[in-house]
């Protein structure tokens, strides 16, 4: 069988919610919702005919949403539950509004995530995925369900979904075994990738590969007014192919620079580079 899960893992918290909640605590507290993932696609990110971008979508909105996204709504009822689902701004005055697009792409880019290794939701909300009795997501998450007490009703779920009769039955999915790297986003957090997507930076350490590394040049553009290389007509200002000798250059370096660096062409201070 194929499962999701979403919550929070540790069982002593369970065990806390759980009784906090039979005290008729209000609001509850969040503990984790788990759901039938079968035929789940992460890859299907579409909601075109479901929600525009920039307007209020139609009134039969979540239908159309749960026609073509049945794993993916009930992942978006359990973000809800979990205060991760933004609340509708659609007044004219609202700085930053949110449309129901806004609300229905969260699940998708939580699902879209997982299948990159992602597996926290928010601080302290994981997400694991099992499909054919292996279990992807984060190995402290495996363990936590190990610990589950079995008479909790979301135990005995996770597990009759899951098609096993106990966590033991389960394998963790193996971390892949091409040579990779860590990079650190800082506070869009850590990331593995294998080498071929990573690069040296000037400054030091290591950075994502970007597609134009493997050009053996990059466009120009130059902003000095009387820059003889300007169109005399139509665009503003003309592009220009910069070779990488000698002006190739890091995007923080370039960023630091006020005026930009030597144009190719005109020899020139003023050029900057924009692809």
């Amino acid at each position: 069988g194929a499962v999701m899960y979403v919550g929070v893992s540790g069982a002593h918290y369970i065990k806390h919610a759980l009784k906090r909640n039979s005290e008729g605590l209000n609001p509850p507290m969040f503990i984790g919702k788990v759901f039938d993932a079968t035929d789940y696609d992460a890859s299907d990110c579409s909601l075109k005919d479901i929600a525009p971008k920039d307007r209020r979508a139609d009134a039969d909105y979540w239908e159309k949403f749960v026609a073509h996204h049945r794993v993916d709504a009930k992942l978006y009822e359990a973000l809800d539950a979990a205060g991760q689902i933004p609340s509708l701004k659609t007044s004219r005055g609202a700085v930053s509004p949110v449309f129901e697009y806004n609300q229905l792409v969260v699940p998708l880019d939580v699902g879209r995530g997982l299948s990159r290794g992602t597996t926290d939701v928010a601080k302290g909300v994981e997400i694991g995925f099992v499909f054919k009795k292996v279990f992807y997501g984060n190995e402290h998450t495996f363990e936590n369900l190990k610990k589950w007490d079995p008479s909790w009703q979301i135990t005995k779920d996770f597990l009759r979904l899951a098609g096993v009769a106990s966590f033991d039955e389960l394998t963790l999915a193996p971390l892949p075994k091409k040579p990779g790297y860590v990079i650190d986003y800082g506070f869009q957090g850590i990331r593995w990738l294998p080498a071929g997507q990573v690069a040296s930076s000037p400054g030091g350490g290591l950075r994502v590969k970007r597609k134009r590394d493997e050009k053996d040049g990059r466009e120009m553009r130059c902003y000095r007014a009387n820059c003889p290389y300007k169109k005399a007509c139509g665009s503003e200002y003309q592009w220009l192919y910069c070779p990488q000798n000698g002006v190739w250059k890091d995007d923080a370096v370039l960023e630091s620079k006020e005026f930009g660096v030597q144009c190719p062409k005109c020899r020139r201070g003023g050029c900057k580079f924009v692809q």
